[in-house]
């Protein structure tokens, strides 16, 4: 019932790992997908942490 307001406070990192987490698990709509691999485009960081959880995921 409060989701929306948990998501007003959440930070800007704790957004952007659920989108991570969500991408790796292939749970995104095809548009936030496409969203995702344009904000992994522009950060390196973002996209060595995205390899890191897809090495995690299938160990």
């Amino acid at each position: 019932m409060f989701d929306w307001i948990r998501n007003l406070t959440k930070s800007a990192a704790e957004k952007q790992q659920e989108l991570l987490t969500a991408y790796v698990d292939d749970e995104l709509t095809p548009a936030e997908r496409q969203r995702f691999e344009q904000m992994m485009a522009g950060d390196e960081l973002l996209r060595a942490e995205m390899e890191r959880q897809r090495l995690f995921k299938r160990a």
